[in-house]
């Protein structure tokens, strides 16, 4: 009687889906659009691989930031 547990709401989880699936192709789409970015601008600069980091760093801080602020958006 003890062990028994409370019904899942379907609907909860399914938010909750939604949530990572969104947080998942915010981080890909900002840290793809850095890569993008950033050897463009390689080539057209001829810079080697400099801007590309730079970029793969910016989009991964963009895409953290992001994807907090939609966390907190949701949590409210």
């Amino acid at each position: 009687m003890g062990d028994e547990k409370p019904p899942v709401n379907n609907g909860d989880v399914m938010k909750a889906l939604g949530l990572f699936m969104h947080i998942g192709t915010i981080v890909a789409v900002n840290i793809a659009a850095g890569v993008i970015l950033g050897r463009f601008l390689d080539g057209f600069l001829g810079t080697g691989s400099i801007m590309m980091f730079v970029f793969i760093g910016l989009g991964t801080a963009s895409a953290f930031w992001a994807a907090y602020r939609l966390i907190m958006k949701s949590i409210k």
